[in-house]
Parts: C-alpha cells; sequence; structure tokens
C-alpha cells in the first residue's frame, strides 16, 4: 500500500518527524522559516495531510488544497487554521 503524502511546513521534533516517516511520504520544509502563501499552496497540492505550526496561516484557500484529508497543529491550539473552511470542507483539524 502505498504511504499518504504529507507536508510539514517547519523542523518538528526529530522523534514525532521518525514516527510521521513510518506511515508517511513526508515533505519536510527544512529551512525552519514559515513558507510564503504561494509556496505552502504549491506544495501542499496533492498531499493528504498538513502537519503545521501556530505561526503558519492556514487559510480556505490552503484547506481547499485538492486531496487534503487532514491539518495537524504543532501547538495548543489551533487558533492560526480558519475552522469554518475546516469544517466545511469536513477537515479533521487537530492540535498535537
Amino acid at each position: 500500500m502505498k504511504k499518504p503524502r504529507v507536508l510539514v511546513s517547519r523542523p518538528i521534533p526529530s522523534e514525532a518527524l521518525e514516527l510521521l516517516r513510518l506511515s508517511c511520504e513526508v515533505d519536510l520544509n527544512e529551512s525552519g522559516k514559515a513558507l510564503p502563501a504561494a509556496e505552502l499552496k504549491k506544495r501542499l497540492s496533492g498531499r493528504a495531510g498538513l502537519v503545521s505550526l501556530l505561526t503558519d496561516d492556514v487559510t480556505d484557500d490552503l484547506l481547499a488544497s485538492p486531496g487534503l484529508k487532514c491539518v495537524s497543529v504543532v501547538a495548543v491550539g489551533h487558533n492560526n487554521v480558519d475552522m469554518a473552511a475546516a469544517i466545511i470542507a469536513a477537515l479533521p483539524t487537530l492540535a498535537v
């Protein structure tokens, strides 16, 4: 079975990344800097999941990416996610 493709917007703890790589094909932005919105949208295209940080602005435009099935935020909350758009798109969104 083919692994789902996931975009990780910025480096996360290595233990978490290793676990993610066990079950997913990971595209990691290793720069440590936020991707511009256009680049984030481009890299998210065709990905089943997004692992973002609190400082990433997850807009309705990003949530409409073809193939996107879930969004995870490495933070205490999900204030950076357009939750109304996530609900309309029926996208599970969780903070980890």
